[in-house]
């Protein structure tokens, strides 16, 4: 749910420095850079994590773990 507000606030204040017709002068110098390092860490963490969450859920899903490890911790060792 937080991804899904950050990417609508993110979009839309992009999409509307585009299209509005009085801009400030500082913004228009670099717009189309800061839009291309927004998007494309974007879209590659979107692609890492689409992969990682669908995968998570497959091995939720599991009826039978394959492997069992057993960690013992001993804290004044």
């Amino acid at each position: 749910m937080i991804l899904l507000f950050i990417l609508r606030f993110v979009g839309f204040m992009m999409v509307s420095i585009t299209f509005r017709r009085i801009v400030h002068k500082g913004l228009i110098e670099g717009q189309v850079i800061e839009c291309v390092w927004t998007l494309v860490p974007g879209v590659i963490l979107i692609k890492i994590a689409l992969p990682s969450l669908s995968l998570l859920y497959l091995i939720e899903e599991s009826p039978r773990p394959d492997l069992t490890v057993k960690a013992i911790g001993h804290q004044w060792f």
